[in-house]
């Protein structure tokens, strides 16, 4: 015998028309029934299937304590038989009633098993939000007989600082939102890195996820720090540390971005909340102080809330261990010396003393650099590191991660250290490489791959790897790997391989056979071919097109993002040749293309106009926005094309007018500046392109990555400005400048979307209301979920098109739309199924 808890839902179900502009329905037979003692998971469990049938069904269930069941009903049920993920759904007949069976055998895996059943409702989950399909259902209790048990024990996401495209520009409600959708995905890791500063690298900023320092500097209360050093993550005003740019970024004012992009940021100085009045740098040891405090506090409040969810975090440094200038003429002035092995330990225990009492994690990574390891070094460090955790009893793992040549290193290391020392790595070769088969030869010891969900070399390009995904979860699971993670910065335009992933952590098709190729950037743009790296990916985009876009468009779409995994144009590139200086970084636009644009787009770029062709087809304002979201995207990347082919004729017709005679020196510089100006015209038609369909905070990193990056580091548009100037014997035309002004569609954009909130919890709503003109208002209307008045909450215009709005403290469950008012009296709404279907938010 086992002892179990129970929660159980019981639904009314001959409800056959529910009107989506009225109030919810509900009857007194439906309820939610919660055990008498229900965990925070089990909890949840029940608020969330209430939530998403009444998205799906218009009906809202009421939650009661413990009660007899007298209807068709659900019951959640922790059965300690099964293990602590594992989970079953099994319907059955009991009284002439059809009762579903949710049993996990924890509080997490009774949560995955309500997120599965919310699946059977047609509801997707990604990381950035969910897919709440178009249109209301009538609600049938789904016969369901089958049992779920992950590969891997830690399945999840390494989201990696350094650029503004991740989570360099995550604020609090960034990573609680991202962890609520984790658990949806039934993920359970959240692992980052933080790079220190290896002063030979000019690019490489410092970071403030992990502080080094004594003991003696710490205070025991609230883990904060009395001593420190300068640390930064990426902002717009930053410059590198030695060099004038940080991964190819020269510094600059959002103010002076081009074709609107000024307009979605509120601060020229743009960064995450925790560097407000702190960039570019801390410049006085106060500030970074606070800098490294802020953090602490950021972590302690999105780990603790990502914990609770189920979620277990990791974070970590580099190995050689690193001891910051200023703490390392702190030990001189004492009279110790920073290289001596105790003092390194004592750095550590230093280091493990903030971290527990300022935001405690489940595990400590040591990462190798991105550079030839010493395999000596990185050995020391990681005994040292483990066992100073050990002397001080902390409740953590210790993993060792890196770069993928680490794996060369994994059958010695093996031999030598602790075997409850984890061990993991990226893929070599940018995730083009394999995983490495170094895994299949470890035994006995936790290891974890962790494929690339993304390559930052293209990293401003909408980029499709799910067939890759595939084989690469796939080859893990034949070589024993013990945990699956993936390697990524954006959110959303990814969403499809995040979302393979997740899948893969729980069931991987063994009959797929890896017969695609993929291509990819080698040095400035050249394509190379990767053979065998990708699976088929049919079935699963199948199910992708038919929730986003709906049924009517879903086989059309499917077969073009099956047929473009893989495939996608690469028009970005890690450095550029002479011609654009020296910028070296991710994702800066790949050089002139000297092939004709009507060439290119025929041969790379037909895909697009074949899925625009779709458009008239889709049914429903959610599946028309998500379809408008991807065609965006794609006419995005098809403009980037554009731009490296206007680059071309541009280059030409300068070098054409310093070669002229003097007879046609007129007319060809004439055609320079034409050419000038066309590029720039195609440049702003990219900007729109990509600000039409801009979402979340890494969508706005690539905005500001092509800003400082392609046009202002690598001079992309005017680095022959002078060569022009001089051929003209005076300055440029002061019409020819790059456009400033929007000229896309009016759109509202909420960067940051939660869904799941504590109790107590004041949400602050940031809103970004995007239109040729400044829109004449803004409102926030709010209810309690399903029932009740609307409420209007004020908003606060904050800078150019930005606007905040502070919810009341929440006390349960509630829902909430944005509604603008143009200049030209147009109505935009947000999310934009509004009212038919709101954003709700889960409180627990």
């Amino acid at each position: 015998m086992f002892r179990m808890k129970f929660i159980s839902i019981c639904i009314f179900v001959s409800v056959c028309h529910i009107s989506v502009a009225a109030e919810s329905t509900s009857q007194s037979s439906m309820a939610i029934i919660l055990s008498a003692d229900p965990s925070f998971q089990e909890t949840l469990a029940a608020k969330e299937i209430r939530r998403y049938i009444y998205l799906r069904t218009g009906i809202l269930l009421p939650i009661t304590g413990p009660a007899s069941i007298s209807d068709d009903t659900i019951v959640l049920v922790i059965d300690k038989s099964l293990r602590d993920q594992q989970y079953q759904l099994k319907t059955v007949a009991e009284n002439n009633h059809k009762v579903l069976h949710i049993a996990g055998g924890s509080g997490v895996a009774v949560l995955y098993g309500a997120y599965h059943f919310v699946e059977t409702l047609g509801v997707r989950f990604y990381l950035h939000g969910d897919v709440i399909p178009d249109g209301k259902i009538p609600f049938v209790i789904p016969s369901l007989d089958e049992a779920h048990k992950p590969i891997f024990n830690l399945r999840g996401l390494q989201p990696f600082h350094d650029f503004m495209e991740g989570p360099d520009w995550w604020n609090v409600d960034d990573y609680k939102a991202y962890a609520a959708q984790m658990v949806k995905m039934k993920m359970n890791f959240l692992g980052l890195h933080s790079y220190p500063w290896f002063k030979p690298w000019k690019h490489v900023p410092p970071e403030p996820g992990v502080w080094i320092g004594l003991p003696e500097d710490v205070d025991t209360v609230n883990g904060h720090v009395k001593f420190s050093y300068p640390a930064s993550w990426a902002n717009t005003a930053r410059p590198g540390p030695i060099a004038n740019n940080a991964w190819g970024h020269l510094p600059g004012k959002t103010g002076e971005f081009s074709a609107g992009a000024s307009q979605i940021f509120e601060r020229d100085d743009y960064g995450a909340e925790v560097m407000n009045g702190l960039t570019p740098w801390p410049k006085t040891p106060e500030d970074s102080n606070d800098l490294f405090n802020r953090v602490g506090d950021m972590y302690s409040d999105a780990f603790g809330f990502a914990r609770r969810m189920g979620v277990k975090v990791c974070i970590g440094s580099e190995t050689p261990y690193w001891v910051p200038d200023e703490v390392s003429f702190k030990l001189k002035e004492q009279g110790r010396d920073p290289d001596d092995p105790a003092i390194l330990r004592e750095l550590c225990r230093g280091m493990f003393t903030r971290i527990m009492k300022s935001h405690p994690v489940d595990y400590f990574w040591l990462w190798t650099p991105e550079r030839p390891l010493d395999p000596g070094k990185t050995q020391s460090d990681l005994q040292m590191i483990h066992d100073v955790a050990k002397e001080m009893d902390l409740p953590i793992g210790i993993a060792a991660c890196g770069w993928g040549w680490l794996a060369h290193q994994f059958a010695a290391f093996d031999k030598t250290l602790p075997k409850d020392i984890c061990f993991s790595c990226i893929n070599e070769k940018l995730g083009f490489a394999p995983v490495t088969a170094e895994f299949g030869k470890l035994k006995n010891r936790e290891h974890w791959c962790i494929p690339w969900m993304e390559d930052d070399t293209d990293m401003i390009a909408p980029q499709l790897w799910v067939g890759r995904v595939c084989k690469d979860a796939a080859d893990a699971k034949r070589l024993g790997c013990t945990g699956l993670m993936g390697i990524h910065w954006r959110t959303k335009i990814i969403a499809p391989n995040l979302a393979m992933l997740a899948r893969c952590g729980w069931k991987i098709n063994e009959n797929a056979i890896a017969l695609r190729d993929v291509i990819g950037s080698s040095g400035t743009v050249a394509i190379r071919v990767h053979r065998q790296r990708s699976r088929t990916a049919d079935d699963y985009y199948a199910d992708f097109c038919r929730a986003e876009f709906g049924p009517a468009v879903a086989s059309q779409a499917a077969i073009i993002f099956s047929r473009m995994d893989g495939q996608l144009p690469r028009p970005a590139c890690w450095a550029l040749n002479g011609a654009y200086g020296q910028s070296a970084g991710p994702g800066v636009i790949g050089d002139a293309d000297r092939r004709s644009w009507e060439n290119v787009v025929r041969h790379e770029y037909a895909f697009v106009d074949e899925f625009a062709l779709g458009r008239q087809k889709v049914v429903g304002a959610g599946n028309l926005a998500r379809f408008d979201y991807w065609l965006g995207q794609f006419e995005y990347l098809k403009a980037i094309g554009k731009v490296r082919c206007s680059r071309w004729i541009f280059e030409q017709s300068v070098y054409r007018a310093e070669k002229a005679a003097e007879t046609e020196k007129t007319a060809t510089i004439e055609a320079a500046l034409k050419a000038r100006w066309q590029l720039f015209i195609d440049w702003s038609d990219m900007m729109t392109h990509l600000l039409e369909t801009v979402s979340t905070p890494g969508e706005m990193g690539t905005v500001a990555n092509l800003e400082l990056h392609t046009r202002l580091s690598a001079g992309y548009l005017t680095n022959f400005d002078s060569r022009l100037e001089k051929l003209l014997g005076k300055p440029l035309p002061s019409d020819q400048a790059v456009p400033v002004k929007y000229a896309g569609k009016p759109r509202l954009i909420v960067p940051t979307v939660r869904s799941v909130a504590n109790k107590g919890e004041s949400l602050k709503l940031k809103i970004i209301a995007l239109d040729k003109q400044p829109v004449k208002s803004v409102v926030v209307n709010i209810r309690a979920l399903g029932k009740g008045e609307w409420q209007t909450i004020p908003v606060t215009h904050v800078a150019r098109a930005v606007y905040e709005a502070k919810l009341p403290v929440v006390k349960d469950d509630f829902e909430y739309n944005v509604i603008a008012e143009t200049a030209g009296s147009e109505k935009l709404i947000w999310p934009a199924t509004t009212p038919e279907i709101n954003q709700t938010v889960v409180v627990n």
